[in-house]
């Protein structure tokens, strides 16, 4: 009697429209991903690897890491010749989306509890444990696939997770029950995260001027964004107008954006100048 009634119609349905996508896709990308079936055979990743060869392609420690997640020239930049005294290939070392951006990634369950942003959170985590070699590594052994990467690659996924939790919650920091809670959290871990730097830099301190000044430049950066949150989300919570709620959501996003430019674009324009002298 079900099935003359064709009750399974909507049960399967959306079976049947995974089948298509997935077939859809697989189509679209054949050109490039039949040849790499092919090419894959050649490849000497093709075998899979065991746990001594998950290790060597993981980032670490995760001390360095978490410097560069807050302070990315903590261990200096290519664009100052000679002040590179950290660890190496700066280009897939730097564990940075923000300084504020990480703020907001890691406590992003506070401001939106919603599933999407869970997941993202937790995938974020996964991220970031398989790429600095935590024991979740050991899944990995268990995974076809997953044993002939390096796993220093999931950095990207890192870095685009902690983005995109940035952009899902900035707009309900502003909750008008919770705005003293807002301030409290963010600006109270920015200043947990101001002296972690700070204390490091002692600690570490290079002896040659060339090194010191991207690092001090940098710890000064997030001095500067330290004082320029708490004002901005201090706003808000003081005078309750509706006005400065909008005004300050534009600030906080003009500083992360800062934030980032600062950053990307002098390593950005590095690239363009030195690939022409390259190539010559």
């Amino acid at each position: 009697p079900a099935l003359r009634r064709r009750a399974w119609r909507p049960a399967i349905m959306p079976l049947l429209t995974v089948v298509g996508i997935a077939l859809l896709g697989i189509g679209i990308g054949a050109i490039q991903f039949l040849p790499l079936l092919e090419l894959s055979a050649l490849s000497p990743r093709s075998a899979p690897g065991d746990l001594a060869f998950l290790w060597g392609g993981t980032l670490g420690p995760i001390k360095e890491k978490a410097l560069t997640a807050l302070a990315p020239h903590f261990f200096g930049t290519p664009t100052v010749e000679g002040s590179s005294w950290g660890p190496s290939n700066y280009a897939e070392n730097t564990l940075f989306w923000g300084f504020y951006p990480l703020i907001l990634a890691f406590t992003a369950p506070l401001w939106r509890p919603q599933r999407m942003v869970w997941f993202v959170w937790f995938m974020l985590l996964l991220a970031l444990s398989i790429t600095l070699g935590l024991p979740t590594l050991y899944l990995m052994v268990m995974l076809p696939g997953f044993n002939i990467l390096s796993h220093s690659r999931m950095i990207l996924l890192a870095c685009f997770c902690g983005a995109a939790l940035c952009g899902l919650v900035l707009d309900h920091l502003w909750a008008a029950r919770r705005r003293w809670f807002t301030v409290a959290i963010i600006v109270g871990t920015a200043l947990l995260a101001r002296g972690i730097l700070h204390l490091a830099l002692i600690r570490a301190q290079p002896q040659l001027p060339v090194v010191t000044t991207p690092v001090q430049q940098d710890l000064r950066w997030a001095t500067l964004q330290l004082l320029a949150g708490t004002i901005i989300l201090g706003m808000p919570a003081v005078f309750r107008q509706r006005q400065l709620v909008y005004a300050a959501r534009a600030m906080f996003a003009l500083v992360i954006i800062a934030d980032i430019a600062r950053f990307s674009l002098p390593y950005l324009s590095l690239i363009h100048i030195s690939e022409p002298t390259r190539q010559a």
